[in-house]
């Protein structure tokens, strides 16, 4: 399978199964990922709406990806509803496809390869159990900001991080908050466990207006939350990602 991340280049898979991946709220992500130099962004993504309209012009069918662009991720292109089940089925169905586009796929991907520092893969499972109003949150262009919250569990405390999440559920559903997020397990990598929590808002300053809000509207018990959450983490990273609907493409897959 050529990258996807204009695109993506054949994989070494390595990943161990979150302990619940066949509960059925569970749904999995497959993410390549391209870490490009502030220099090169501008030529990367040229590069990036050539590819999107070359699938395009040829009404590619039963290929999809979404681009989030952020600081820790780079160039993400997210496929979702697939996992490591669905690699054989991927591999196929993107072979079909570039062959169908011929040498001209081939060469956008050998002048992408020249712009990209360092490429990454990973799988990810969306976690309803752990989220709350996650239909709200899903990647849409209508809501591009997202705002990142990354989770480095301690190895021994998976389960009580876990089992503090509810509350939180609880929290925000008692007090009305209208602002939802998703959380996905990080499943392959390294660093983990790790999870990531995920809330959208139309802009950053937006975001911001809705943290402010939830602070007032649920108040003290923010704190209560965080007292029992944090002793299970071994630290907390925060960072803004925006959804690239000119470098992401929907052939109904």
């Amino acid at each position: 399978m050529k990258r996807i991340s204009i695109l993506f280049l054949p994989l070494l898979l390595l990943f161990a199964l979150p302990v619940h991946a066949q509960e059925p709220e569970m749904e999995w992500l497959t993410v390549f990922s391209d870490h490009v130099q502030i220099s090169n962004r501008a030529d990367y993504e040229a590069l990036g709406r050539e590819f999107v309209a070359m699938f395009e012009d040829a009404d590619i069918s039963g290929v999809s990806w979404v681009t989030v662009q952020s600081q820790p991720f780079g160039y993400a292109y997210v496929i979702q509803g697939m996992g490591p089940a669905d690699m054989a089925e991927m591999n196929e169905t993107w072979g079909a496809a570039l062959a169908e586009l011929g040498d001209g796929a081939t060469k956008l991907t050998t002048r992408s390869n020249a712009l990209v520092d360092s490429q990454g893969m990973s799988y990810l499972v969306l976690r309803h159990d752990l989220s709350y109003m996650p239909d709200e949150v899903a990647i849409t262009a209508d809501m591009p900001y997202r705002h990142y919250t990354r989770l480095f569990v301690h190895p021994a405390k998976g389960q009580a991080f876990e089992a503090t999440m509810p509350a939180w559920t609880d929290a925000y559903r008692d007090a009305g908050v209208k602002y939802g997020w998703r959380t996905y397990q990080v499943v392959t990598g390294s660093d983990l466990p790790a999870y990531l929590i995920v809330q959208a808002a139309a802009s950053e300053a937006e975001f911001y207006e809705h943290r402010t809000e939830i602070q007032t509207i649920v108040g003290d018990k923010l704190e209560e939350l965080r007292g029992k959450t944090g002793p299970t983490l071994r630290r907390v990273e925060e960072s803004g990602a925006w959804v690239r609907p000119d470098l992401s493409y929907d052939g109904g897959s």
